[in-house]
């Protein structure tokens, strides 16, 4: 099983958004504004312990003073629906009075934060799992996140037995067609990532790879090298290995050796090739 793993899709996060506050120096006089501007604005969280009405009453007044027209409101789906079917709008209708109050237009965000991380979800509706792809074998995975975990698209994560921070579990391996559509898409940056980033051990397999059968020779199930290329990187490498990917592309004239190595891997993950040479099942 994999150490390291990629995330390529969001199922759970639990975001905390730092409360953005403006406030006047006492030695600076404010200034006067003769109107408010609707693309300036504040970003809040709902009310909590650690901030009273009072307080937020006061952020929200000083804030206005300085010009701005506009409030981005995070309204989360855990707090209006914490039981399936009960709702509880207070917290937003606070947030609301206050906007009303200070003239300040109001964009709502429900459950996304910045347009591209999603939750907190109520616990109602289970612990949706996160589709991940094994750094070291390449295979696609189901992991569980822990409670309170944040994942972005493209994150390393670890998930070892002994030190996870961030990951309860991993559920069991997932075949191509079992991960979301969105989780498709992402999946050849994320797989480029992985071919940029273990450059030494990919241009390791160029140095050292074998004829699989007597008329076919492994570096040929490598789209865009065919029977060309592959005896020009037979020649190169007998006289000296391959230190890069730029040294393969300079010595050979191989272009975009990242790109190849990366569909050859996509076509593995999708089930598309008879003979796997990189992803591990």
């Amino acid at each position: 099983m994999d150490k390291k793993v990629l995330g390529i899709s969001i199922g759970i996060a639990v975001i905390v958004i730092i409360i953005g506050v403006v406030l006047l120096t006492p030695n600076v006089q404010p200034i006067a504004v003769q109107k408010h501007h609707e693309k300036i604005g504040l970003v809040i969280n709902t009310p909590n312990p650690a901030i009273t009405l009072k307080d937020l009453d006061k952020v929200y007044s000083d804030a206005s003073s300085t010009g701005i027209g506009r409030s981005n409101v995070y309204l989360f789906w855990n707090v209006i629906e914490p039981v399936k079917g009960e709702f509880n709008f207070t917290n937003s209708d606070i947030l609301m009075s206050f906007n009303k109050k200070n003239d300040l237009k109001v964009t709502l965000f429900f459950s996304v934060i910045n347009g591209e991380t999603l939750g907190p979800f109520p616990n109602w509706i289970g612990k949706p799992s996160l589709s991940a792809i094994g750094e070291d074998r390449l295979t696609l995975l189901e992991v569980l996140g822990a409670p309170n975990s944040t994942f972005e698209v493209g994150e390393r994560i670890y998930i070892g037995k002994e030190g996870r921070t961030k990951v309860l579990s991993v559920l069991g391996k997932l075949e191509y067609e079992h991960i979301s559509s969105s989780a498709q898409s992402e999946l050849n940056d994320v797989v480029k990532n992985i071919v940029t980033h273990n450059e030494a051990r990919f241009v390791d397999y160029i140095n050292n790879a074998r004829p699989l059968t007597p008329r076919t020779h492994a570096l040929e199930l490598i789209p865009g090298i065919g029977k060309t290329y592959m005896k020009a990187i037979l020649d190169q490498r007998e006289k000296k290995k391959f230190a890069s990917y730029a040294d393969l592309q300079e010595r050979v004239g191989l272009k975009e050796p990242i790109r190849h190595i990366t569909d050859r891997i996509l076509e593995e993950i999708a089930g598309q090739s008879r003979m796997n040479i990189f992803v591990k099942k």
